[in-house]
């Protein structure tokens, strides 16, 4: 009995786990007076809970995710060493879903060296 009450538990635990949604954002990191692809920056999706930063490619690009609809409160911050850093907020734009239930989006960036 106790077996099959953990097995249950834990099918349960699993289903609400893939019910839940995720959202994605993604764009790409670039120098401000060239539009250099900015490669290794940090960039952090922060939606009130947080965020664990992501690493741009050799193009700039990167795709942060996280559980939960985004909503234009949400945050971007990219930054690395030698560039002044920059947060902008998500604001209206939502790729994919309503502002309400957004799923995907998207934020370009530009990184402004050190002086």
């Amino acid at each position: 009995m106790t077996n099959f009450r953990s097995a249950s538990l834990l099918a349960l635990a699993v289903s609400a786990v893939a019910c839940d949604p995720v959202g994605r954002m993604q764009g790409t990191v670039v120098e401000a007076p060239t539009k250099t692809p900015v490669a290794d920056a940090d960039v952090t999706m922060d939606c009130g809970r947080g965020g664990t930063p992501v690493k741009t490619d050799a193009q700039g690009r990167y795709e942060a995710t996280q559980v939960g609809f985004l909503d234009p409160k949400c945050t971007v911050e990219a930054k690395k060493d030698g560039y002044e850093a920059v947060r902008t907020p998500m604001g209206d734009r939502c790729a994919e879903g309503d502002k309400e239930r957004c799923y995907r989006g998207r934020v370009d960036l530009q990184l402004t060296p050190k002086k």
